[in-house]
């Protein structure tokens, strides 16, 4: 990734999250882009279509992004309209609109967590990808730091269901399960897939990061009561040309301050926010 790697550090210039600029990295390590068009790469749960935009701006000439929600994926295309090479369809993890063998790399990043039959949907993408194919899979950890969310790890620790929706619902914000590493990778080995490596990411931060990130500053920017120049400095697209506020750099860069004592794989004995796997189908 070094050939590109400058450019990947402009596109995430504006991001305040570092957990999700460790597994945008990690994903863009385990399935490099390709320029070559029959090298089909397909985002499962695209959203609003980050992935894809990193991923043709960084040159990959193909790539399709599935996303189950009509209305998130009207957005996501309505961002991608200018962006060669991405296309945005609707549908569902557990009902790929794919012929088998017929993708080469398969991104699949926070998505298994919001599915009902986690386990179909990993056989879903060992059934499109091609022999040798790749899944760059992320998840959250269910041995999460008390930092990152204190509410719900405070509530599992005195066998209170946790928080699912709100502000307040961190990192079990409608999500039907939390991972293991080991009940992870036991549904990847039944779906057909070696596990080819490992990380964890995430174990140092501010309390309570994942409700000011995701509970606090995400809906006050879909809100539309934010400055335009502070939306632009922040969008999750725009990091390559978006002015940067001198006030937002020094409030992103206190925000970012103890992700300096975090490695993108912490070991398995630690607490992390994320599990990612790269899974080869055999």
């Amino acid at each position: 990734m070094s050939d590109v790697g400058p450019t990947l550090d402009a596109l995430l210039a504006g991001e305040a999250d570092p957990v999700f600029a460790r597994r945008v990295r990690t994903v863009l390590a385990w399935m490099p882009p390709d320029p070559d068009p029959r090298r089909l790469y397909v985002d499962v749960g695209c959203g609003r279509g980050y992935y894809l935009h990193y991923y043709a701006a960084l040159g990959h000439a193909r790539i399709v992004g599935l996303e189950r929600d009509p209305r998130i994926a009207a957005l996501a295309r309505a961002a991608l309209a200018n962006v060669p090479g991405a296309q945005v369809a609707i549908g569902s993890a557990t009902s790929l609109p794919f012929a088998d063998a017929s993708v080469a790399g398969v991104v699949m990043s926070e998505v298994l967590e919001h599915v009902d039959d986690d386990a179909r949907a990993l056989r879903e993408a060992a059934r499109v990808l091609r022999p040798g194919g790749v899944v760059a899979l992320t998840v959250p950890h269910d041995r999460y730091p008390w930092l990152w969310d204190p509410i719900n790890r405070t509530r599992e620790r005195f066998g209170v269901a946790p928080v699912r929706e709100g502000a307040l619902a961190g990192i079990w914000a409608g999500h039907v399960r939390l991972y293991s590493e080991g009940r992870l990778a036991e549904i990847a080995a039944q779906a057909g897939f070696d596990v080819v490596e490992t990380r964890r990411f995430g174990r140092v931060s501010w309390p309570f990061a994942h409700n000011l990130i995701y509970g606090v500053g995400k809906p006050l920017l879909e809100s539309g009561h934010v400055p335009a120049s502070l939306a632009r400095a922040v969008d999750r697209r725009g990091g390559e040309s978006a002015p940067r506020a001198s006030a937002w750099r020094a409030l992103r860069a206190a925000f970012l301050w103890p992700d300096r004592f975090n490695r993108d794989d912490e070991g398995p004995e630690v607490a992390t926010v994320n599990l990612a796997m790269r899974l080869v189908r055999r």
